[in-house]
């Protein structure tokens, strides 16, 4: 008999309450305990109804496709910090996203594990792409629409101004960018339609400030090849929202699934933010989230396709959707289980409630798995130490022993202000800041460029449309049919946003300076 399962007809058996101690004896004279065979991860043993052992439980390369581990948040941990060992054991290699730094115990049993914190010791760039870089960014649309919370028509507009970056070869694409780029694309947007750009800006806008600007918007000294060589465990515990972790999990699983292939395990802790929900809405912060990311399954299946497989770490199955649970090759579940939990489970294996509730109340290391040529659960109970927590300063020392030292992130502090996104040119960004700084000091007719000394006509009238266009000024006419143009508020927070970068810049204000000069010349 195989190593890697229980007979189905010794599982119904076992499950029946009915079922005296001497037909469970009788049950286990009749099985004997099989011998590991190559290629397969022992995880633990099968218990019998009266606790006893009765098979050893291994899982195979084709069990690791997609296997979700579902309940307790220590208990998940227990199982999965074991097979991760197991993993290592059989030389196959892993990258963990841990949500709270469960894992970076194994490096006091794995010396060549690499444990990288997100925002500390690396930046990640959701924008770089990662093979062919139209599906990249089709893809990576896809996924931001869910986790960012955007509509069609916004991801319509991120995709374009996303395309752009890229057919101007820009290597390493910043949100920066992406908000230059979507100046172009703001001709194309029709007038009720500006507010859902507006909105776009701000989100790409809060990924280049505090913690989010540490962890997606900084210089990093690492390189992407370096941060997800495994073994690796990449801590996103310093992510304190439930938004960015997601994010990061996401963009990090796009990169993966479109990268070179790695032979190794991927392992996602908090699973259930990133699989389609049962629930049409769930909140997250303080962010009403409509919708999960549906193409993450498909990702899953890219990844799994070329490496070792995918774990996916879940507080509950009744929080995913049941395509979810029935991709997965194998199915484990722990302690911790709710009364949905428990109804769901009892429905997807035929049991009823009474027959499950006896496995529900499970004890420390025991689970319940379901694997794919079985199809019903069977009791295990596995062997081994719960995961160990360790210092930060443990953590550094054993980084400096593989070559990685610690160097504080620095953020993309100078953001470039509308001005000079809208004019690249440094002389011609002089000449925007002057005229819109005449116009708050003084209303202008439409017909006042020759008061104006240090423009051409076609200057004046350039710079007056592109104003116009973003909102910068307004126009009206007055009795007599004149037209004029005055500063808007928002115009007013432009000048005042490129003023402080010109404090900041001396190049910057050099400009400025001259233009100032050859004004009142």
């Amino acid at each position: 008999m195989k190593a890697n399962f229980v007979s189905s007809d010794i599982i119904k058996a076992l499950l029946k309450a009915s079922l005296s101690v001497e037909a469970q004896k009788a049950v286990k004279a009749n099985f004997n305990m099989p011998k590991l065979e190559s290629g397969d991860f022992f995880i633990g043993y099968a218990l019998s109804a009266c606790d006893e052992r009765i098979a050893k439980v291994c899982l195979s390369k084709s069990d690791l496709k997609l296997l979700c581990v579902c309940g307790d948040y220590e208990a998940r941990s227990f199982f999965v910090y074991n097979l991760l060992k197991v993993i290592h054991e059989a030389n196959e290699k892993f990258i963990v996203l841990d949500t709270y730094g469960a894992y970076v115990g194994l490096i006091r049993e794995i010396p060549e594990l690499k444990v990288f914190k997100l925002g500390e010791d690396f930046s990640l760039n959701i924008f770089q792409p990662i093979g062919v870089k139209e599906d990249y960014a089709l893809i990576l649309v896809e996924v931001l629409k869910s986790v960012l919370n955007l509509d069609d028509v916004q991801a319509r507009y991120l995709l374009k101004a996303l395309k752009r970056v890229y057919e101007e070869g820009i290597e390493k694409p910043t949100a920066e960018d992406l908000l230059d780029s979507l100046l172009a694309v703001e001709a194309e947007v029709s007038a009720r339609e500006v507010f859902k750009l507006e909105s776009l800006k701000m989100v790409l806008e809060s990924l280049q400030v505090g913690f989010a600007g540490l962890a997606f918007n900084a210089e990093s000294t690492i390189s992407l090849n370096d941060i997800i060589k495994p073994p690796v465990i990449l801590d996103l515990k310093r992510v304190y929202s439930v938004r960015l972790r997601t994010l990061a999990q996401a963009v990090l699983t796009v990169k993966l699934a479109f990268g070179n292939p790695l032979g190794s395990l991927l392992v996602l802790e908090d699973a259930q933010y990133l699989l389609p929900s049962i629930q049409r809405a769930m909140r997250q912060d303080l962010v009403l989230v409509y919708e999960r990311i549906p193409v993450i399954l498909h990702l899953f299946d890219a990844f799994s396709s070329k490496n070792l497989g995918v774990v996916l770490s879940c507080s509950s199955p009744s929080e995913i959707s049941r395509e979810a649970l029935s991709r997965s090759k194998t199915k484990v579940f722990c302690r911790g289980l709710s009364e949905n939990d428990v109804s769901l489970i009892a429905r997807m294996f035929s049991l009823s409630s009474e027959q499950l509730k006896t496995y529900i109340s499970l004890g420390t290391h025991r689970y319940l798995i379901s694997k794919p040529i079985e199809h019903m659960p069977m009791l295990i109970e596995l062997e081994g130490r719960p995961p160990t927590e360790v210092s930060d300063g443990e953590i550094v020392a054993h980084m400096e022993k593989l070559g990685f030292s610690r160097e504080k992130l620095k953020v993309v502090t100078y953001r470039r202000s509308l001005l000079e996104r809208l004019f690249k040119d440094l002389k011609d960004v002089a000449k925007a800041y002057k005229l819109l700084d005449f116009i708050k000091s003084n209303r202008i007719p439409h017909g006042s460029y020759r008061a104006i000394p240090f423009l051409t006509e076609q200057e004046f009238r350039q710079l007056i449309k592109v104003f116009l266009r973003h909102k910068l000024i307004t126009d009206y006419y007055d009795r007599d049919g004149v037209r004029w143009y005055a500063i808007t508020s928002f115009g007013e927070d432009v000048l005042t946003e490129f003023e402080d970068n010109v404090r900041k810049s001396s190049s910057l204000s050099k400009e400025v300076e001259g233009g100032e000069k050859s004004g009142e010349g």
